[in-house]
């Protein structure tokens, strides 16, 4: 898909420049959405001016503490002063809201994902460019500067090729009771589409286009309703390969991620699902060392073992390299994880304004990635069913169609 070529020079309502804020409304004010709230409202490029949701105590709950009125999303479509839509609702509402908001002449940004099918999310794409709307897609992965050092890495080859990468999401659900949406697939598309967007497109930031080509799910024991693991393998780029294991089982305390990525010459690992801290192992020279030291913030190198003489030859992949030494080089981005997540909250609202002020701006994430993230989603969705039932081997496995 391509943009518009006669976009105008703003997007802007007339006697609006670049040096006004854009007004803001939001829809879908839950836990999620008040989080944001507070970030957008201490940004000078926006002005928060209106909040609605289903709730009334949810919405006032948001926007009171803040002076923002709260008003019925019909209303907050109608005024004039609200530039741009933030819809925070659960997932099977997203494609109608968005729809209207961008009918109602507004800039929307969607919570992931953009739609719970395919066909959704292009129908949106579409509209979007016929009516000259910026729609984003709130994939914040790529704003954390911990996954753009790592793409650096990448890109640079400063430890050869990628050749595979996983991510092991061992999440709670203390915050997810059993009557929560979340668990409800046709109001949360199911695990991989209501979360598992992030990571297809983080990867697909990283290494190319992916494709997933095998999927798996497990019902809870006791539940079978619940689907609370899932686990892809897909392919991305020139041949990267990558498996995807996502499990919503663990108390909040013991919330954790992993994702490994493995290279010719070593290994990368990042912690935390908005990553905080990143672990290169690797054997290399001195120059590769010193440039990894220039990408990765705060960069502690160690020193594991030094080669000399025959020892720096060695060879991966069938092609001899010259080494100095086998170096495990630590870097964080020097702040706890949620003032990390309310920094790129912040971030991908702030290109996305940038793109509603500037036409020409291209947003780190676009609404064609949005796309190809859920496109991906709803393929693991449908091979996880389709390759049957895990669960308890009493009990016979759920009908799919």
């Amino acid at each position: 898909m391509t943009a518009r070529a006669d976009r105008p020079a703003s997007r802007r309502p007339a006697g609006l420049g670049p040096a006004d804020p854009v007004g803001l409304g939001l829809w879908g004010v839950g836990r999620f959405g008040r989080f944001c709230l507070e970030q957008y409202a201490a940004m000078p490029q926006v002005r928060v001016l209106a909040v609605a949701d289903v709730d009334p105590a949810s919405a006032h709950a948001a926007g009171d503490p803040h002076g923002v009125p709260v008003v019925p999303f019909e209303d907050l479509l109608a005024d004039p002063a609200v530039e741009l839509v933030y819809l925070g609702a659960p997932p099977a509402a997203h494609q109608a809201m968005a729809r209207r908001a961008l009918l109602a002449g507004k800039h929307v940004l969607v919570e992931k994902p953009l739609a719970l099918t395919a066909e959704g999310g292009r129908a949106l794409v579409e509209l979007a460019r016929e009516q000259d709307r910026v729609l984003g897609v709130h994939h914040i992965l790529r704003y954390d500067p911990l996954c753009r050092a790592v793409g650096h890495v990448l890109d640079q080859r400063l430890l050869g090729a990628p050749l595979h990468a996983s991510f092991e999401n061992l999440a709670n659900d203390e915050v997810l009771p059993i009557e929560h949406w979340f668990w409800d697939k046709a109001s949360s598309g199911g695990i991989f589409v209501e979360h598992g967007v992030h990571f297809f497109d983080l990867f697909a930031m990283w290494f190319g286009p992916g494709q997933v080509v095998a999927a798996q799910e497990v019902r809870r024991p006791g539940r079978p309703a619940i689907v609370d693991q899932v686990a892809c393998t897909a392919r991305f780029g020139a041949g990267v390969h990558a498996w995807h294991y996502h499990g919503f089982h663990q108390p909040e305390r013991m919330d954790r991620q992993l994702l490994r990525i493995v290279c010719e010459r070593g290994s990368i690992e990042l912690s935390e699902w908005v990553p905080t801290e990143v672990v290169v192992d690797c054997v290399a020279d001195a120059g590769t060392v010193a440039a990894l030291e220039a990408v990765l913030p705060n960069a502690r190198v160690s020193l594991v073992e030094a080669y000399a003489g025959e020892h720096r030859h060695t060879t991966g992949r069938h092609r001899a390299l010259e080494v100095d030494g086998r170096y495990r080089v630590r870097a964080d981005v020097g702040m706890a994880k949620w003032a990390l997540y309310a920094e790129v909250i912040r971030a991908l609202l702030a290109d996305l304004v940038e793109a509603v002020l500037d036409p020409a701006h291209r947003p780190l994430v676009t609404d064609d990635d949005g796309l190809a993230a859920l496109g991906m989603a709803v393929r693991a969705e449908a091979l996880a069913a389709g390759h049957g039932w895990m669960g308890p081997t009493d009990a016979p496995p759920p009908r799919t169609r």
